[in-house]
């Protein structure tokens, strides 16, 4: 989801007038707080990450809840790292069966786009607009192929979730699921936001993912890359009302990267007549290098071998 938005960002910052300051001479990004000469200070000793169990139950609760089958949504969504930052709100809507409707207003400067993802289970549709000009279809998945092909014996368990978890489409639940997967719930803190209770998770990247970031430990943690996830959730029904992404910035040592509200959800399914309306899309002309189910399949083919080669590997020799 966010990858979408951000091309959207990339091609409406485009159409600014001012570009990112740079360091003269490279075409890098000038990085400020660091004294010109002054030699950059060693990472420090990597710490691993410890999971707190009273908030990795939350955090399952949350995941396991039913109201997440049936999800209409606002989405709102705020990023911000160097040389952009950008805003987006809009609609959000899914059920059972791979079912999508994403519909997101861009905001860049004094230029809007729209991103809008939609899937009917059998087929996604992604389609992008950058201020006035014509409606794109810049993604096709032929959803269906792709999921036979993961269905296959010799295919890793894991690899549907992982496909299912990628893709926008799948919503929320893939999204508190990936967070489950690599990270380690390591606090809890009951509070108010907005007036509602809510139960904060402090989340941290899980310890290989953490060393791999950093090279073992040898390696400071690279600047806007998000080092730790707060979750806001409901405290009776634990819904997701809001996530937090934080990581080192220039001068600071945590920044608030990308900041996400799920507003106003409603579970109640929808009828027949209105999935048919907010599930569906008619491409018209289809443009021919929309389609990358074939890219999909390839890339996930050669994931497979990875994990099958990774599983080999760990498995003692008799």
């Amino acid at each position: 989801m966010l990858v979408g938005v951000g091309i959207l960002a990339a091609g409406a910052l485009g159409q600014q007038s001012t570009p990112p300051a740079q360091t003269p001479g490279t075409g890098q990004p000038a990085e400020t707080g660091q004294p010109a000469g002054t030699a950059k200070p060693a990472p420090p000793p990597f710490k691993p990450a410890t999971a707190d169990p009273a908030a990795t139950k939350i955090l399952e609760e949350a995941i396991k809840a039913k109201r997440l089958d049936w999800i209409q949504t606002t989405l709102w969504e705020q990023v911000d790292v160097q040389g952009l930052s950008f805003q987006a709100e809009g609609t959000y809507q899914s059920a059972p069966d791979n079912r999508l409707h994403l519909n997101l207003v861009v905001h860049v400067g004094d230029t809007t786009g729209n991103l809008e993802v939609i899937s009917d289970g059998t087929t996604l549709w992604e389609t992008t607009q950058i201020g006035d000009g014509d409606r794109t279809i810049t993604k096709k998945i032929r959803l269906k192929d792709v999921l036979e092909s993961l269905n296959k014996p010799d295919v890793a368990k894991e690899m549907r979730d992982e496909f299912l978890q990628s893709q926008s489409f799948y919503g929320v639940l893939p999204l508190l699921q990936s967070i489950q997967q690599r990270m380690l719930m390591t606090k809890k803190e009951n509070t108010s936001w907005r007036g509602l209770d809510v139960t904060v998770l402090t989340a941290e990247w899980n310890n290989d993912i953490a060393k791999a970031i950093t090279q073992d430990g040898k390696q400071a943690w690279p600047q806007f890359f998000p080092r730790q996830c707060r979750l806001f959730l409901d405290a009776k029904t634990r819904w997701p009302q809001r996530i937090e992404w934080l990581g080192p910035a220039p001068g600071r040592e945590d920044s608030m990267i990308v900041q996400m509200e799920f507003r106003n959800p409603k579970h109640e399914p929808l009828s027949p007549e209105v999935c048919k309306r907010e599930f569906s899309f008619n491409p018209g002309k289809e443009p021919p290098q929309a389609d990358q189910t074939d890219d999909v399949k390839n890339a996930l083919r050669y994931r497979n071998q990875q994990l099958t080669a990774q599983r080999g590997k760990a498995t003692p020799k008799k």
